[in-house]
């Protein structure tokens, strides 16, 4: 006697959604003041980030809704910089 098989038509569907945003903002000011002779420069900034991250998962078994998800997440960031900068004169 053979054995047989059973079968049974599975379809599954996952359809995935990314949307994802950045944002950034930045500025920079350098200044040379008078005293040593316009010879030092400081500089110093700023930047601002935002990234943003939606993601949409739909999941279909036999055209049957079997897993609908959706992640949001967003991040935020300030940074910045400092600086001296000092020109030495050769000779004299």
């Amino acid at each position: 006697m053979e054995g047989g098989e059973l079968g049974i038509n599975q379809n599954l569907t996952r359809r995935m959604k990314l949307i994802t945003k950045s944002y950034a903002a930045y500025g920079q000011l350098s200044w040379r003041p008078e005293a040593l002779d316009r010879r030092l420069e400081v500089t110093g900034g700023f930047r601002f980030t935002r990234d943003e991250k939606d993601a949409d998962e739909n999941t279909t078994f036999n055209g049957l809704p079997a897993n609908i998800r959706k992640v949001s997440d967003s991040w935020k960031n300030w940074s910045g910089l400092g600086g001296a900068e000092f020109a030495i004169e050769a000779g004299a």
